[in-house]
Formats: structure tokens, C-alpha cells, sequence
């Protein structure tokens, strides 16, 4: 398998090394065929890895592959509109015998008004890095989480990303109908964080 961008990771982890790099997917061994939906897909793959190890019962990939028009994590401001729609063709077509996924090429906010609010079991977010986009992506997708499902993300090492996922968090979770019971629903580990939805 072929991939475009060098992910400094083994291209075929084994399990534990997986949920080990991607700990908030752990959650999804304790769900029965959940319908997740991961925001940010690039080539799948994380997507690629998660497949391999855990059971989904539809899995949602949203991403609209289109020119970036600042900079990110990456340089993929510097990806053309042509590399985009290529990069769009290939992922699909990688994951075409996967009846469970379905590709949703669309903005984040445009794919959000495709799901009901409370109908999501698990959402990954990894796309807008920004300050501005995370913050957006959250406000977006976690009426869409049911109660006790997740809410995660990745990349927690950056500094928007953390600014924006404490700011949600203390503003959504502490001291409102969770009490002060925040050391049992919000986590981060191995650069991924992840929340559970009172």
C-alpha cells in the first residue's frame, strides 16, 4: 500500500501499537456496531488502521478536498485543487470494499446538518487546525453525540488545538450538570483527546 505523506509510523501496526497511537478509538471496543464519523480524512489513514481492528456498524468519513486558503499542520495549504480531487479518488477507491464506510465530501459544517443531534455513537475530529476551526468543529459535532458516546480529536500537542478543546470543555462540562466530575470524562493520551457526553 502506497501512501502519500510520511507518517514516521509502521504502515501496518498492529493492534495494540493502534490503540495505543490512537487511544480515544479504544472507546470503540466497548460499542455494539457503533455509527461513527471521523472529520478529516486526507488518505485515510487512520481510517486504513481502524478498520483492521474495530467493528463499526457505519463509519462516516467527511472531508471536503479542497484548497486549503491558509496554512495547517503539514504544508497542505500547498496542495493544488487537482491534488486534491486526485488524493479524494484514491482514498475512496481504498476503502471501496468496506460496505460500512461512506464517504461524505463536504465542508464540516455542511456534512454536520446531515445528522441528527444525539445520533452519533463516536466523532473524531482531525481536519481545520486552527484555533478558529477546532472551536467551530466542536460547537458543530457534539450536539450530534448521543449521551455516552465521544466526542475526541487528535493533535492534541498543538497549541490551538489544546487552547480550543480546554476552553470547550470548562465552558460545556465543569460546573454545570457534570458537578466537578471532570477527571472521569475528559482524557488525553499519546496526543488524542476525548470526552464522554453526560
Amino acid at each position: 500500500m502506497n501512501w502519500l505523506i510520511d507518517y514516521n509510523h509502521p504502515v501496518d501496526m498492529t493492534r495494540n501499537y493502534y490503540l495505543d497511537w490512537r487511544p480515544s478509538y479504544r472507546n470503540i471496543l466497548e460499542m455494539d456496531n457503533p455509527v461513527v464519523v471521523e472529520v478529516g480524512v486526507l488518505e485515510g489513514f487512520n481510517t486504513y488502521q481502524a478498520l483492521k481492528y474495530l467493528k463499526f456498524g457505519k463509519y462516516y468519513l467527511v472531508d471536503c478536498y479542497k484548497k486549503y486558503d491558509s496554512d495547517d499542520v503539514g504544508g497542505l495549504h500547498l496542495y493544488t485543487q487537482e491534488r486534491w480531487d486526485d488524493l479524494y479518488l484514491r482514498t475512496k477507491e481504498r476503502f471501496k470494499d468496506y460496505p460500512e464506510v461512506e464517504f461524505i465530501r463536504k465542508t464540516s459544517e455542511e456534512a454536520s446538518r446531515d445528522f441528527k443531534d444525539g445520533s452519533l455513537d463516536f466523532v473524531y475530529i482531525d481536519a481545520d487546525h486552527s484555533y478558529k476551526g477546532i472551536c467551530k468543529d466542536l460547537n458543530l459535532w457534539y450536539p450530534k453525540v448521543k449521551k455516552n458516546g465521544i466526542l475526541a480529536g487528535h493533535d492534541f500537542d498543538l497549541e490551538n488545538v489544546q487552547s480550543a478543546v480546554y476552553k470547550f470543555f470548562l465552558e460545556n462540562y465543569v460546573g454545570k450538570e457534570t458537578g466537578n466530575n471532570f477527571d472521569a470524562l475528559f482524557f488525553y493520551a499519546c496526543n488524542d483527546w476525548w470526552m464522554k457526553k453526560e
